[in-house]
């Protein structure tokens, strides 16, 4: 697989995962969580693509065993912060599909991550919610 293909589809996914809940006690504003989970999505695709670059292979078995794990640590990162009030349902069903979409590509196996740029991206919806929220750096 491409690195350019695997950073858009580790991006996609990486922004995606970043919406989670957090504590009610610590309220967010949506100016400062869309800060915070960029700069989240940021720094864990910079580890991706870091982790690429002395990759022999990075086609499906690194999305599984490097990509992926990386994405739910972001998300567990993103969850931290908590949610802007009234934002709570929008971003747990983003986090949601994010998260069904890693288990079905890890349950399928390497085989199953796109290889080409003409291979659909299973993240495109995802991606989309997460650039409307402002989520641009987790596309």
């Amino acid at each position: 697989m491409g690195r350019g293909l695997v950073s858009g589809v580790l991006l996609a996914a990486s922004a995606v995962l970043l919406l989670g809940c957090g504590d009610d006690d610590d309220e967010i504003t949506q100016e400062e969580f869309i800060a915070s989970a960029n700069e989240i999505c940021r720094d864990g695709n910079a580890e991706i693509e870091e982790a690429a670059e002395s990759a022999e292979n990075t086609g499906g078995e690194f999305f599984i065993e490097t990509v992926s794990p990386n994405i739910r640590q972001q998300i567990e990162d993103t969850r931290a912060l908590g949610f802007p009030d009234g934002d709570e349902e929008e971003l747990e069903s983003i986090l949601d599909d994010s998260l069904d979409i890693l288990d079905q590509i890890e349950s399928d196996g390497p085989e199953s991550v796109p290889t080409s740029a003409d291979d659909p991206n299973p993240f495109a919806n995802v991606n989309g919610r997460l650039a409307d929220y402002g989520l641009d750096d987790c596309v």
